[in-house]
């Protein structure tokens, strides 16, 4: 079993697959943060958020983080600095591109549809 990152989206999108692998922005997520703070962009791991349920056992009851939903203009800020970046860069982080390829597509479909969501982490 991998670790991914994959958009959750705040509804579905009918005949939609929102689908992203998500993998390898994980293994070079602290290389994705550096980038992001030299491109001077929100990170891509701020996107984060989970249910409430899946923190729960966490944190006392009346103390559970709340789900976080972004704009898809926000998320997509980032991601084409991002890939930008590491097309000009042709470094470490050209792995990632198809990965923040598939989350620009996603973002572009919930941009359209103004459909809110964030990232979550598959363990």
């Amino acid at each position: 079993m991998s670790v991914a990152a994959f958009i959750v989206a705040e509804r579905d999108i009918d005949g939609f697959d929102s689908f992203v692998n998500g993998k390898s922005v994980i293994l070079y997520q602290n290389q994705i943060d550096q980038a992001c703070r030299i491109l001077n962009v929100t990170p891509l791991f701020a996107f984060l958020s989970s249910p409430p349920g899946e923190w729960a056992e966490f944190f006392e009851e009346d103390q559970v983080p709340a789900e976080k939903w972004y704009p898809p203009n926000e998320g997509l800020k980032t991601v084409r600095a991002l890939r930008r970046y590491i097309q000009e860069q042709k470094g470490v982080l050209e792995p990632i591109l198809s990965d923040l390829e598939e989350y620009d597509n996603v973002l572009t479909r919930l941009e359209q549809e103004q459909v809110r969501w964030h990232l979550q982490i598959d363990y």
